[in-house]
């Protein structure tokens, strides 16, 4: 529901951030705001979360990293409940002085290619899906449409 007062060539939504929105009617509204940022011939890059059914519950993972006298340890648990994911991360930073522990989940939604299209195409946009994308999660464009030039008259 934001208004930049301006128009971009390009709109982008990456790192599966549209995801955030949680629903399709949030989804639908996000898509109508970007279209009107969007500049004539402009184009709107988005890389989705998973759709329904693609995200496996349950899944932990762990990623480590040290460096500079710090060591740091995630482990991510994932859930879904309905069309809503989440992922509940918790941190162990350690460094010479002692060990810290942070917290944090993030809800994303699920949606299908159809909703996705559907959303570019209620708000005007011409959409097009590769299936492959960025991250082997697709990837939509939607582009609009140059407005006609009127005739001059001579």
């Amino acid at each position: 529901d934001f208004d930049l007062g301006r128009t971009y060539d390009a709109v982008l939504c990456l790192f599966s951030s549209i995801g955030y929105v949680k629903t399709v009617d949030a989804l639908r509204r996000t898509l109508a705001c970007f279209r009107r940022h969007l500049a004539p011939g402009g184009v709107v890059v988005v890389e989705p979360w998973f759709e329904p059914g693609g995200l496996e519950a349950g899944k932990v993972f762990i990623h480590t990293a040290e460096g500079d006298g710090v060591a740091v340890c995630r482990m991510s648990r994932t859930s879904v409940e309905g069309r809503l994911s989440r992922l509940d991360f918790e941190y162990l930073i350690g460094r010479p002085t002692g060990i810290e522990r942070a917290t944090e989940t993030h809800e994303l939604g699920l949606f299908t290619r159809e909703e996705m299209t559907d959303a570019f195409t209620r708000a005007g946009l011409a959409c097009r899906y590769d299936a492959t994308g960025l991250s082997g999660r697709g990837l939509y464009t939607g582009r609009l449409p140059v407005e006609p030039e009127s005739p001059s008259t001579v």
